[in-house]
């Protein structure tokens, strides 16, 4: 049987603090807006002029994607354009990306990509409900394996996923991975979030590795909670 070892160097609450004395104001602006969620710098205000105008960048820009990377967010045009507005607004990937429209435009492709991986060529194409997309997953989404706790102080979104019981008979791999885009999908309406983002609570009391431990599982499930 394998051995696993984990170490990792104590840091003493002195040393902490005498690193931290080393760094300069900016670096420490960066650190907190990067713990908490915010970007000083890049705050906007949302006008209507900024819109208009970001919006029309946006669409420049998504007209310069590889049409590789297009594939998905054109099929979703063709057989649901209502659906591609209604839950993929340009809007909600400008807010995420600071009116970057650039990255904006790339997001919006890649959640289109993501969301036809996660579901298949029929359900990504159905509204993101209960009894649309998640139709064969309800049973998992009422477990509340994942699911979605109150705003923090910041206007953060907080995802709890509890990881324990994220395993087969419970659920599937991919039912559960569905599930994290489905909740990730119901926070993106919320406009702080948008603007805030969000942080996922993990609980791992019980951990046992050789139970628990899914490779697969946590490199895409990364990549979904990037992408989507």
């Amino acid at each position: 049987m394998p051995v696993f070892s984990f170490t990792a160097p104590h840091i003493t609450p002195e040393e902490e603090e005498r690193e931290r004395s080393t760094l300069s104001e900016e670096m420490k602006m960066e650190l907190h807006d990067d713990l908490y969620g915010h970007r000083h710098d890049l705050e906007l205000l949302e006008t209507d002029q900024l819109v208009g105008g970001k919006l029309a960048e946006f669409e420049r820009e998504l007209s310069q994607i590889p049409a590789p990377l297009l594939k998905d967010y054109k099929e979703a045009m063709e057989r649901a354009p209502e659906l591609v507005q209604t839950e993929s607004n340009p809007l909600k990937f400008l807010r995420c990306e600071k009116y970057d429209a650039a990255k904006a435009a790339r997001r919006m492709s890649m959640y289109w990509k993501t969301r036809r991986k996660c579901f298949g060529d029929d359900r990504a194409f159905l509204p993101m409900k209960l009894h649309g997309a998640m139709k064969d997953d309800i049973c998992v989404v009422e477990s509340a394996i994942v699911s979605i706790l109150p705003n923090d102080m910041n206007g953060r979104g907080v995802l709890f996923f509890d990881r324990i019981r994220a395993i087969p008979p419970m659920a599937d791999r991919d039912a559960v991975l569905r599930c994290i885009f489905f909740m990730i999908h119901i926070m993106s309406e919320d406009m702080d979030i948008q603007k805030s983002g969000y942080v996922c609570l993990n609980n791992i009391k019980g951990y046992d590795l050789y139970k628990h431990f899914d490779r697969i599982f946590i490199k895409q499930s990364s990549i979904l909670m990037v992408e989507s």
